[in-house]
């Protein structure tokens, strides 16, 4: 299975994706991780200063830049042709020391949370752990959490498999250590 490493830039672009193009974008990179030579997804070895990174064909007029190397793709950026190919020259990429996620566990079912992913990619290695409320984190995934949230410890499980939230934290190298329901908030500690 392909190994990803994701960019904070990569997560803030997403989520300023239409929803129907974001889909299309996790749906490429599915297809990518099981058939990176995939014909439909017109991979293009990129030249000059972006030298070394790919472009992935999301639609017409979406590309995903990223960088495949062996087992493992770095997800770099995802934009509009021209933004995706101007992205790539700058080549400022700098990985931030997460864990590796497979591109399943960052499907469109956690779309909902990729703020909350992309706020603990943002911490830098000495900000741990960290303590949020509710309130918080709603604030950062600009939505509600839902009712188990507030009333089952399990929600906050660090469990990928059955909880797509947990897919966001996971995914970028957090995990919750303890949610304490009666004070409504959560600490997250790396993983």
């Amino acid at each position: 299975m392909l190994e990803c490493r994701i960019e904070a830039g990569f997560l803030e672009a997403i989520r300023k994706l239409p929803n129907e193009v974001a889909k299309k974008a996790w749906k490429s990179l599915d297809l990518f991780s099981k058939n990176p030579q995939h014909p439909g997804l017109h991979l293009e070895q990129l030249q000059g200063k972006a030298r070394g990174l790919q472009s992935i064909r999301v639609d017409d007029n979406y590309r995903l830049i990223v960088n495949h190397e062996d087992n493992f793709l770095t997800l770099l950026y995802v934009g509009t042709h021209d933004s995706a190919y101007r992205e790539a020259e700058r080549k400022t990429y700098i990985s931030p020391p997460v864990n590796s996620a497979t591109v399943q566990t960052l499907m469109v079912r956690t779309r909902k949370y990729l703020p909350l992913a992309h706020f603990l990619l943002r911490r830098v290695s000495t900000e741990t752990p960290i303590t949020l409320s509710f309130a918080e984190i709603e604030r950062i995934i600009g939505s509600t959490l839902p009712p188990a949230a507030r009333k089952h410890r399990a929600w906050w499980a660090n469990d990928k498999s059955r909880h797509s939230q947990a897919n966001a934290w996971l995914a970028v190298g957090w995990k919750t250590a303890s949610p304490r329901l009666a004070e409504m908030e959560v600490t997250f500690v790396r993983s």
